[in-house]
């Protein structure tokens, strides 16, 4: 092989691949520490594309080429719902590269040969139809990952990766012109107003209490600016309550009460629960005995 031209020692390593029985698998036997090319290219015949690369740099560098290992990724999966391509870490990639004089190095991917579907489509399909020229359509559970790494990607565009760039030509869409400019200075306390309110509605939906008879007790608190205190009893709130506002003492005892019956009395709560509600409605912490009745 040694007197034969650089191209005919290529084709001669890359058909005894081709037609020496070798297989394409991710789970390959173990080789012994002692002359693995050997035993990988005589033996197991079985490997991923480190294995395919090494022994053809190997044939090479015996056939008196110069020959080397080159490491990078292969192929990826285009997500539609992005338009952007995926390169994970199983598409990482070996090949070879042989010294030709007048041409340089020259790509030489041995793996090619022996699961042609490793190069023209992807992993997978290269481990179930090594000789397929064409990946097959994604199934419902892939497509759902797509859409999910979608988002993901879009997330990590507008709002992890979200720099001034992006803030400039967002705002020059929308019309507000450059950062600093009026209608951005008018615009940004409404924008930051809407941005609050969910994140404010949701914290105020959160601190009220699950329990019925404690939310209407937590609802009374905060219409007279009383709030009820850790670990503080009803007759104590409400008694401190009205300290507060003594005009609504009567109406703090109904409250209390009925918040008792709610709480306490036998049978179904429900009637009770309504009764304290309805206690709650009449404390009006603004309007004192005899106000609009024309007395002085």
């Amino acid at each position: 092989m040694a007197d034969s031209a650089p191209q005919r020692r290529i084709e001669a390593a890359l058909n005894y691949l081709r037609r020496g029985g070798f297989t394409y698998t991710l789970s390959p036997p173990t080789l012994p520490e002692a002359n693995r090319v050997d035993a990988f290219l005589f033996g197991s015949r079985t490997g991923f594309c480190e294995h395919y690369a090494s022994s053809f740099a190997f044939l090479m560098r015996a056939a008196g080429l110069p020959a080397r290992i080159v490491g990078g990724y292969l192929g990826g999966e285009i997500n539609p719902d992005g338009g952007y391509m995926i390169v994970r870490q199983q598409d990482a990639h070996a090949w070879t590269e042989v010294w030709l004089p007048e041409q340089g190095w020259v790509r030489v991917d041995p793996t090619a040969v022996v699961a042609p579907a490793r190069v023209n489509t992807n992993l997978s399909t290269a481990l179930t139809q090594p000789q397929a020229t064409t990946a097959a359509e994604p199934g419902p559970t892939a497509q759902l990952r797509l859409r999910l790494d979608a988002v993901q990607n879009r997330w990590n565009e507008w709002v992890v990766g979200y720099d001034s760039a992006q803030q400039r030509d967002l705002l020059t869409r929308a019309g507000l012109g450059d950062v600093g400019s009026v209608p951005y200075l008018v615009v940004l306390p409404l924008l930051l107003t809407l941005a609050f309110v969910p994140a404010f509605l949701l914290q105020r939906a959160q601190a009220r209490p699950k329990d019925p008879a404690a939310r209407s007790l937590h609802d009374l608190g905060a219409r007279l600016g009383v709030p009820r205190a850790p670990g503080e009893t009803v007759t104590a709130y409400l008694e401190r309550a009205a300290a507060r506002h003594p005009h609504l003492r009567e109406q703090l005892g109904e409250v209390r009460a009925a918040y008792h019956t709610a709480r306490y009395a036998a049978g179904d709560p429900a009637a009770a629960l309504q009764d304290l509600r309805l206690a709650v409605r009449q404390v009006r912490p603004g309007r004192r005995p005899g106000s609009g009745n024309g007395s002085r």
